[in-house]
């Protein structure tokens, strides 16, 4: 199955970018999302954006896979390097079809079910 990307701010959400993806979170799609965020990533380190927050939307994806997962966490110390954090959003849908392997790793990210609730967590 296919994944899809769409990358981009909500409104009213200056400090967070939000990558949505649908079909399969595997390898492939996971190393797109790296380069998504490597790029905001830029442009924060360059001036042209304010971030604290990467939310990876997950809730409209088929299934996660350990490898996708593994190369998601690869991104997590650039990230925080710059005080951003690169948290799941959405999984409460995939738990049961998750396998055991990426179960093991989701634990390794702040997760959370919707995007309002990673927001309520860390917006004050």
């Amino acid at each position: 199955m296919p994944s899809g990307l769409r990358a981009g701010r909500r409104p009213g959400a200056d400090d967070w970018y939000v990558v949505p993806v649908t079909g399969l979170f595997d390898e492939a799609a996971a190393h797109r999302v790296v380069r998504l965020i490597c790029a905001r990533l830029h442009l924060l380190d360059t001036g042209r954006t304010r971030l604290r927050h990467i939310a990876i939307d997950v809730s409209e994806c088929a299934g996660l896979t350990a490898e996708g997962l593994e190369v998601l966490l690869g991104s997590l110390p650039a990230a925080a390097e710059r005080g951003v954090g690169v948290h799941l959003v959405g999984r409460g849908a995939l738990t049961h079809d998750v396998p055991l392997r990426a179960r093991r790793l989701l634990h390794r990210f702040k997760v959370f079910p919707t995007l309002a609730a990673a927001r309520a967590a860390f917006d004050h």
